[in-house]
């Protein structure tokens, strides 16, 4: 397995409870619980509860100074 931190961008661990969502899963035929474990500088590593496959959520939107 990959280390997902680097020295220029560290993961950082999030708190499950706070970081839920309802997002629809292809192995479960779904909407299914997701929640997000782990957050990295271009998006989330989440789990979904049905089946428990990992899953990477790309941030969507960037800053001003980005665009």
């Amino acid at each position: 397995m990959t280390s997902l931190s680097t020295p220029e961008s560290p993961a950082i661990t999030l708190d499950p409870w706070l970081y839920q969502d309802m997002r629809w899963c292809v192995n479960c035929g779904g909407l299914q619980l997701l929640i997000a474990i782990f957050e990295i500088e271009s998006g989330r590593l989440g789990v979904c509860m049905g089946c428990g496959e990992e899953k990477f959520l790309p941030f969507t939107r960037t800053i001003g100074e980005a665009a």
